[in-house]
């Protein structure tokens, strides 16, 4: 079905005007043309990972798992991919364990009749343990064929994310979940081609609150209708009760709600050889609550340089004899599509792996590396006002252990209190909560109105409340 047979069903609102029309469409159609041309391409591929913990019985954030890895890959369209390792790090500081130091170990659980054992460190006799791998060894890498939120295939599709759990806005059967307005226009000047490349701001707010659906902002080029740059988040939280009540009947009604938020989805592409658009970064920020006891925030970003394309193997050792102790190893996969890839892993030594130089010298801090403190907060903020409300949900009401409404401090002795968020629009909400303690046994309540990103959000409020006079970290609990 074409992208003209499938407006037969859309709703009078769905575009903004004509011009906007014909840039769907033609985004819509480009979508699998993109990398027209490209028979091989050869690159560099930086990714870092992190993984926080922030619980109730400690305020600030602690790192729970860090990841880098760095890789030279190659694709071409005869089904061939080449991955060659150059640097990798992990650090779990939960148990203490870093692939940095110099005498690394495995993690290991050992699981005896009464009682479950975590160690870190070298040990040959495994026996019956469970080994949790913590990458010590390079050989582990032979395997390693994937990396989150990037696809090898220049065709693929560049919102990945979107394809694995929602609507994607340029596809033809989700044009009737979207609304698609213009946006902005950039204009850049390639002097050394006398050339202009232009791009059009496709804007896209879903019709409902559904995780499902995405609001995005999409920079399409004007030549070749391909995406150059797209931002985009889910249209609300996931949230168990809603998304999988079967699971939330499970769980005990003080721990929740469970949820799970992206904040934003992000990746542009470069133009190569003036004709060619392929990744350069990519950036996601989410995090998973679980009411008042715990949050735990996942941020991913990668960046690709030095391109080569169609061009034979540069750096890569796909073929010929390998330096001492390096590891080489092919296998061939089929894809979802029934076709088959053949990967070439190209490991180092130990030593070169997980000490090589090339790794970032402020691995384990929590800062954006491909992307700007400044940009990232910019992203978030655009995509806020593309969010629809929630109206169509009940507000949903903390209370128990959510949000520490259930509290014990000597001034309230034991205090219970409830709270809600109403949206009142994509950027303001409506906040009321109340409270009473059997100590002082004096009502307390809160009403508080708030606007603009979480980023930069005013809150205008009127209360009757306990006040802390002192500077402890968390008055109000044991």
């Amino acid at each position: 079905m074409g992208p003209l047979a499938a407006q037969d069903g859309l709703a009078p609102d769905t575009y903004r005007d004509e011009a906007t029309r014909v840039l769907v469409e033609r985004a819509v159609a480009a979508r699998r043309s993109t990398s027209l041309g490209i028979e091989s391409y050869e690159a560099t591929l930086r990714q870092r990972m992190h993984v926080g913990v922030t619980a109730f019985r400690f305020r600030r954030e602690r790192s729970l798992y860090d990841h880098e890895r760095i890789a030279r890959i190659r694709w071409s369209n005869e089904g061939q991919q080449a991955i060659q390792w150059i640097g990798a790090r992990t650090a779990v500081p939960i148990v203490g364990f870093d692939t940095g130091d110099r005498d690394p170990g495995a993690i290991r659980v050992a699981v005896g009749d009464d009682n479950v054992t975590i160690s870190a460190g070298p040990d040959d006799s495994r026996g019956d343990e469970d080994v949790v791998d913590g990458e010590n060894d390079a050989s582990d890498y032979l395997d390693e064929t994937d990396f989150p939120g990037f696809d090898f295939d220049p065709a693929a599709d560049r919102l990945r994310f979107g394809d694995d759990w929602a609507f994607h806005p340029l596809s033809y059967d989700a044009l009737v979940h979207y609304k698609y307005a213009l946006g902005d226009t950039l204009r850049v000047e390639l002097p050394t081609m006398d050339q202009t490349v232009v791009m059009y701001e496709l804007l896209v707010e879903p019709r409902r609150p559904d995780f499902e659906l995405l609001a995005g902002s999409l920079w399409v080029d004007s030549a070749s209708a391909a995406v150059v740059r797209a931002t985009y988040r889910p249209a609300r939280p996931w949230n168990m009760r809603i998304d999988d009540p079967d699971s939330a009947d499970e769980v005990p009604g003080f721990i929740g709600p469970v949820e799970a938020e992206i904040n934003y989805i992000t990746v542009e592409s470069t133009l190569q050889d003036f004709q060619y658009w392929l990744p350069r970064r990519f950036a996601f920020q989410g995090e998973g609550r679980a009411g008042g006891l715990f949050r735990m925030p996942v941020t991913l970003e990668w960046s690709v340089g030095g391109y080569l394309v169609n061009e034979p193997p540069a750096q890569i050792l796909v073929e010929g004899e390998l330096p001492e102790g390096w590891q080489r190893e092919i296998t061939t996969e089929e894809d979802e599509d029934g076709n088959e890839i053949t990967y070439t892993v190209i490991v180092p030594t130990d030593e070169k792996l997980f000490f090589s130089q090339t790794l970032s010298g402020d691995f384990g801090r929590r800062t954006p590396v491909s992307f700007t403190g400044a940009e990232l907060q910019e992203l978030a903020g655009e995509l806020q006002g593309l969010v629809p409300t929630y109206r169509p949900f009940p507000p949903p009401i903390a209370w128990g252990l959510e949000d520490g409404q259930l509290r014990f401090n000597r001034v309230e002795g034991l205090s219970a209190g409830l709270s809600s968020a109403v949206a009142l629009d994509s950027r303001v909400w409506l906040d009321l909560s109340g409270r009473i303690g059997t100590g002082d046994r004096v009502p307390n309540a809160e009403i508080a109105l708030r606007w603009g990103p979480e980023t930069d959000e005013w809150r205008l409020e009127g209360f009757h409340r306990l006040a802390s006079m002192n500077q402890a970290d968390d008055p109000f609990t044991l």
